[in-house]
């Protein structure tokens, strides 16, 4: 066998034991214990108290809200992605322990929150079916069943805010025709 090829050799399995033995030293010896991650995370995780309560949580006291939220086309967008983790929520002046109020998004916050589905993307998808053609029989033209409703923000509203136009709890009809509706009432 020719030197090179000798060398070239001995070198690769040198790399192998090399490689073998970091791998055997810098594993945690319960690692694949249960699967591929460490198996002493798994009760560390555990023991963690959750971030997120969820929908439920708000509704006890959040009443009207939640009635407006769970009833419109938000429903699918949980309270605490846009007024943050209610680990430590409600707020009570006497408890010291308990004094974290979320966060209530600002006007320009919602551009940004808003944003995040419904920013046009080429790469996400439009809705599905497409917006139906005017139906005379019904005076108006077919709902759109699925997707989310994308704008580029800058043509939609001119740089506003969202806020300005739409309520996040309860999206449609949006704000201004609310109060159309509502001055043309006696």
């Amino acid at each position: 066998m020719p030197k090179h090829i000798l060398r070239l050799s001995v070198l690769i399995v040198v790399s192998l034991a090399l490689a073998v033995s970091a791998k055997a030293y810098f594993t945690v010896d319960s690692f694949y214990r249960y699967g591929h991650y460490r198996a002493d995370s798994v009760p560390m995780i555990a023991a963690q108290e959750p971030a997120y309560r969820g929908p439920a949580y708000c509704a006890d006291c959040h009443s009207d809200r939640h009635g407006q939220w769970s009833s419109n086309g938000h429903k699918t967008v949980k309270c605490e992605i846009c007024h943050g983790p209610a680990r430590t929520h409600p707020f009570d002046p006497n408890d010291p322990d308990k004094t974290f109020k979320l966060p209530r998004p600002t006007a320009e916050d919602t551009r940004t929150l808003c944003t995040l589905c419904h920013m046009q993307l080429t790469a996400r998808p439009l809705r599905d079916p497409p917006q139906q053609a005017w139906d005379p029989a019904v005076g108006k033209s077919a709902p759109w069943r699925t997707g989310i409703s994308q704008v580029l923000p800058d043509e939609h509203s001119g740089g506003s805010a969202c806020l300005m136009c739409h309520d996040p709890h309860q999206p449609k009809p949006i704000r201004f025709k609310e109060e159309l509706v509502q001055a043309a009432q006696p």
